[in-house]
Parts: structure tokens; sequence; C-alpha cells
């Protein structure tokens, strides 16, 4: 817990139990339970934007072809963005496009998300796109880079560190 940690989001060196990380590390003369805690990294706004290029041009591949037989490309490409985040997101914590730039999306003690999470980020996506794509503006001066999907779903887009 008095380990000093430090990332980019931090001016300076810290306790580790003063970052977001090691909030539930025990203190001096404690036994941890469980395994240790690794320190968030939040992705940044350029490398979020990365991934979001992505998986733009994932889901275009993929709608072509059925919108051109069906005449019909946004309301197909609603649905199969609205199943492809949420699925992707729910069973592996990223899309093609994060996994590309060894993102994930956590919940706020890093843990993993649930379908229903993915699902409510998806439509707080929605929101962010109202005005001019505010909304995903914010994750370049937020403190732990959230754009506004992320605070309505309660998560956090971290680097995958290996």
């Amino acid at each position: 817990a008095d380990t000093l940690v430090w990332n980019e989001d931090l001016d300076d060196w810290q306790p580790c139990n003063q970052t977001v990380a090691g909030q539930d590390l025990p203190g001096p003369g404690e036994d941890q339970e469980g395994p240790p805690v690794i320190p968030l990294v939040y992705a940044g706004f350029w490398l979020r934007f990365a991934a979001i290029i992505v998986d733009w041009i994932v889901l275009n591949m993929i709608v072509l072809l059925p919108a051109v037989v069906l005449g019909s490309h946004s309301i197909l490409y609603f649905f199969l963005a609205l199943a492809y985040e949420t699925v992707m997101l729910g069973r592996f914590g990223a899309t093609l496009g994060k996994m590309a730039c060894q993102l994930r999306v956590v919940k706020p003690d890093g843990s993993p998300i649930t379908y229903n999470i993915a699902l409510g980020r998806f439509v707080g996506r929605i929101v962010s796109h109202i005005p001019l794509m505010f909304g995903f503006f914010m994750a370049g001066w937020d403190s732990e880079k959230r754009a506004l999907h992320d605070r309505i779903a309660g998560t956090r887009v971290v680097r995958v560190i290996s």
C-alpha cells in the first residue's frame, strides 16, 4: 500500500493506497487478500480515437454487402453496431479496435464489465454524439480520460499492460 507508483495521469509519485487502484489495499501490517492490485493506466483521447477508427472500418466492411442487398444502410448499421459493441465488450472487454490498440473497458475497480453495462455504454454513446460529439471530447480533459458514455455507464478505458 505504501509503494510509490506513477503514471502519466499523476503529477508526481504517490503511495499506491492514494491512487484509484490502491484504495482497497491493506495498510501496514495487514495481510492482503487476493491477487495484487495493478494500477489502472487510463487510455488517452488519441489512442481511443484510433480504436474508434478501426471499429468504424470493421463495421463498414461487415455492413457493406447486406446494405447493398437490402438498401437500408443506417438502420442495419445501428443494429449491427449495437450487437458488435455489446457482445464484444460484454465477452472480451474490448472491441476489435480496442484490442488492436491494447485497450480494455473496465469498471472503476478494474474488474470486467457485464453485457448490461456494455449495452448501457452503447446507449450512452448515442448521447455522446449530441451535440457535435461533445461527449467524446470530454475524454481529452477528464482526469480519468472518461467520455460522457463512460460516465453514464460507470466505465473506464484502460491500457492493457503486459
